[in-house]
């Protein structure tokens, strides 16, 4: 499996670490981040486009959740470790990818 963004949905579906998604001039809003599957003990980061960490978790077996009360706006999106499982990144608008 890979990287993907599902613009019908406004998710984007990440099992794939070290990888740029958009670019840092690309402005995004997050509404939710889950990160699901994987074993207990798997952690997955993600950056913005100028490599500044925005969202880091832990899985404990079970989803994690992690939702933004107001949309969290990020220029860019990178992945950076995805050791296990797969993370979705649920926008409050498409990205223009």
């Amino acid at each position: 499996m890979s990287n993907a963004y599902i613009a019908a949905t406004k998710v984007f579906k990440l099992d794939t670490g070290s990888a740029t998604l958009l670019a840092a001039g690309k402005p995004i809003w997050i509404d939710t981040v889950v990160h699901s599957g994987g074993t207990a003990g798997n952690a997955a980061t993600l950056t913005d486009g100028n490599d500044q960490e925005f969202i880091k978790t832990t899985s404990s077996g079970n989803m994690v959740f992690v939702s933004f009360p107001r949309p969290r706006k990020i220029n860019g999106l990178k992945t950076g470790t995805i050791a296990g499982g797969t993370v979705y990144v649920y926008l409050a608008e498409e990205a223009g990818t």
